[in-house]
């Protein structure tokens, strides 16, 4: 290879988001273009115009990009006093595993200073900088995921670097991103300062990929090279994925119920926690390798998982599960007791809806109906699980002599209290006008009632309830936590298990592709809900993830309160 990049290296690591061995070939060595999505072209521009101003001062800022102004200013402020470069290019200093690296960094900061949404701050610390557009603010790199990157540390690298040929090595870098909202106007920065010895680590496994990338350059056959399926959906689709004809319908979800999966997701932790090798020092890790005779051969790569042709065979499992359901059902029906066929009354469009279904033409506007509630189930006007209209709640059976003989006086006293009433049907509420008072929240008794609740008192104990905030601004001195944790904890737990980096980025043929992953989402969160506390939800209009989430915990939730 004569040169490569960031943006190259990471089109080929299979650990970063798209990345793909094949996908790379085809366009860097095969040499087929690549269609720009109107995201790229927006970043494009985005740059230009900041670029455009930072040199020259003239405001051609459009609307994305005047949202984050402040901070721009502050890096033109930073170039004119001289302790800042925008858009510096790196080929002329920098190589990896003796292949010259092309690009440029949007940002070099050298005055010690950075500037975030509080103001400036001063720790001493080299910076290095650049701008990023995105529709989405949750696909937006944490700080402690910028190393992690391609581009990030290699930009580090070269800070480093050059501050090291004019004077000592900085013992940290600071790594940002700046990111612009392109859909809302918005600019927020994510920042980590990073240790020089994490670089120098980092820049040794960015040279095992290039190492990597030198052996399939030498491969002519494209379809010969190892592809990553989980990368066909990534980024609005891969432009290349007709041409790979051996792609098979069942390798992502062969792979997740494999036991290979664990154990290969093992020995890459195992290996990347070995803090106690011994590491080349910084400066050395940077010098391209001196030839002596014959050139050493690059380093083998490691092995890939081969592809599954088939999904392993589960129908023993859906036998297991098949007679598990079976035996619950059982269980559940032996424990229940027998219904009782109740007389309902059935009113309005109920009765309507009831008469239609029975063959009754001749039914007055305005009367009821009295049935037997099965047929009113047959006839699909009430829910199976419908409670009794009146009802106040499961009706008890007596309690054996021999049993109230063991308790104690005071609820001997109250039975007989209770037995001694005569029973009376429940009267039903006289029918106001006009449209019925809203009402902040609901909540069922454990009688079956629906009984209506206000916002509740400020208080730091829920009484062993989940009480949730929607979108509201809270009175002073309830003590309430954020919900967004407890999501992103959900939602990482998921990703990992599925082997994405997003559940809604889920390929095609995956257990969460097609919106499966509401399912999926709602399902975990019913199976384990957030501990009893208050908690508050905000921005719920603007979040997919949070709509399915509420929808969920509405039915767990003594207190719920939407704005």
């Amino acid at each position: 290879m004569q040169f490569t990049s960031p943006s190259a290296i990471t089109k080929f690591d299979p650990e970063q988001f798209g990345g793909c061995n094949r996908r790379w070939h085809l366009r860097y060595v095969v040499g087929k273009e690549e269609p720009q999505g109107k995201g790229a072209e927006l970043g494009d521009q985005v740059h230009h115009e900041i670029e455009h101003y930072e040199n020259t001062g003239e405001d051609v800022l459009s609307n994305i990009a005047r949202a984050g102004k402040h901070a721009v200013d502050w890096v033109r402020a930073r170039v004119l006093e001289g302790t800042a470069h925008v858009e510096l290019p790196m080929a002329s200093l920098l190589e990896i595993r003796g292949v010259p690296v092309k690009g440029k960094i949007d940002v070099l900061n050298l005055s010690g200073r950075h500037y975030d949404d509080r103001g400036e701050h001063e720790d001493g610390v080299p910076e290095a900088h650049d701008w990023k557009t995105t529709a989405k603010p949750e696909l937006m790199k944490r700080a402690d995921e910028l190393v992690a990157t391609v581009q990030m540390p290699m930009y580090g690298v070269y800070l480093a670097e050059h501050l090291s040929r004019l004077g000592p090595t900085p013992e940290r870098v600071r790594l940002s991103h700046g990111y612009f909202g392109t859909q809302a106007r918005w600019y927020e920065k994510r920042s980590s300062v990073v240790p020089v010895e994490r670089l120098a680590r980092r820049w040794e496994e960015v040279g095992l990929t290039v190492a990597q990338m030198i052996l399939v350059a030498r491969e002519p056959d494209p379809l010969k090279v190892d592809p990553n399926w989980r990368s066909c959906d990534a980024w609005r689709g891969c432009p290349f994925r007709n041409i790979c004809t051996d792609r098979p319908l069942t390798e992502v979800s062969a792979f997740l119920t494999s036991e290979r999966s664990s154990e290969i997701a093992a020995a890459v932790a195992d290996a990347t926690r070995k803090e106690d090798d011994p590491m080349p020092s910084f400066l050395d890790s940077l010098k391209p390798p001196t030839p002596q005779g014959a050139p050493a051969a690059p380093p083998a790569p490691p092995a890939q998982l081969a592809p599954v042709a088939a999904a392993p065979d589960t129908s023993r499992l859906a036998e297991l599960r098949a007679q598990l359901e079976a035996e619950e059902a059982k269980a559940r029906a032996a424990a229940a007791p027998a219904p009782k066929d109740e007389i309902v009354n059935l009113t309005g469009k109920d009765a309507q809806r009831y008469a239609k279904a029975s063959g009754i033409d001749d039914l007055p506007h305005g009367a009821g109906i009295q049935t037997s509630r099965s047929s009113a189930v047959l006839a699909g006007v009430l829910p199976p699980d419908a409670p009794a209209p009146g009802a106040t709640g499961p009706i008890a059976e007596p309690i054996p002599p021999e049993t109230l003989a063991a308790q104690s006086p005071a609820v001997q006293a109250a039975a007989a209290q209770v037995a001694a009433q005569p029973e009376s049907p429940a009267a039903e509420p006289a029918k106001k006008r006009g449209r019925p008072r809203k009402t902040l929240s609901t909540s069922i008794s454990p009688e079956g009632q629906v009984a209506v609740t206000t916002t509740p008192a400020p208080a730091a104990d829920t009484g062993g309830e989940l009480w949730l905030f929607v979108d509201t601004r809270l009175v002073r001195g309830l003590d309430s936590q954020p919900l967004e944790p407890y999501l992103e904890a959900m939602l990482a737990a998921l990703a990992k298990q599925g082997e994405v980096p997003d559940v809604r980025f889920a390929p095609d043929g995956h257990p969460y592709a097609f919106g499966k992953w509401k399912g999926i989402l709602a399902a975990c969160v019913k199976k384990n809900p957030p501990p009893a506390g208050s908690y508050t939800l905000h921005g719920l209009p603007y979040s997919d993830i949070k709509q399915v989430v509420l929808e969920a915990l509405e039915p767990l939730c003594a207190v719920l309160v939407r704005s």
